[in-house]
């Protein structure tokens, strides 16, 4: 599913957020396992996407695999993936796939990792939540500084390759 909005056609500003709030109602998908969403630089949309992901994601709690592609506001939309004692979506996370089209914020990408890794023991806001396990980047974003790849690698495998 790409986010296919003109900037230029008023009707469509946010077609993106209506048409991925709009999916749990037209499509029964119960057992969804994998969503790849593009973002590209020339179509996009004024509003912001991450309430509208964030239904989606809470919406389909089966999801195991994210791949997310292209321009995005990825601190905000890196951000959802954060388990906190109030918000654990994507539960069954083990796989996600970045190709962000600018340096992703280091800081809330560790945060991620970690909260999805490295619970606290017997925390009971994790208790469901399946630990991630691969983190993929497409093979040009190997923008990371050392010390944060390391740090990832301390925690779950990662790998450059193209989400397909």
């Amino acid at each position: 599913m790409k986010r296919c909005s003109r900037l230029n056609d008023a009707d469509d500003l946010c077609a993106f957020s209506r048409t991925i709030s709009s999916i749990g109602r037209a499509l029964s998908l119960p057992l969804l396992e994998e969503v790849n969403l593009a973002q590209d630089e020339f179509y996009y949309c004024r509003s912001n996407p991450t309430p509208a992901l964030e239904s989606f994601f809470r919406t389909y709690p089966t999801i195991k695999t994210v791949k997310l592609c292209g321009h995005w506001a990825w601190g905000s939309i890196l951000g959802l993936f954060v388990a906190t004692p109030t918000r654990q979506l994507c539960p069954l996370l083990q796989d996600l796939w970045l190709a962000p089209a600018k340096p992703l914020n280091e800081s809330v990408l560790l945060e991620v990792v970690k909260s999805r890794t490295t619970p606290e023991v017997d925390s009971p806001h994790l208790r469901g939540v399946v630990p991630l396990q691969r983190l993929f980047f497409g093979p040009n974003d190997e923008r990371l500084s050392l010390s944060v790849l390391a740090t990832l690698r301390t925690h779950v495998a990662v790998d450059f390759k193209y989400p397909h």
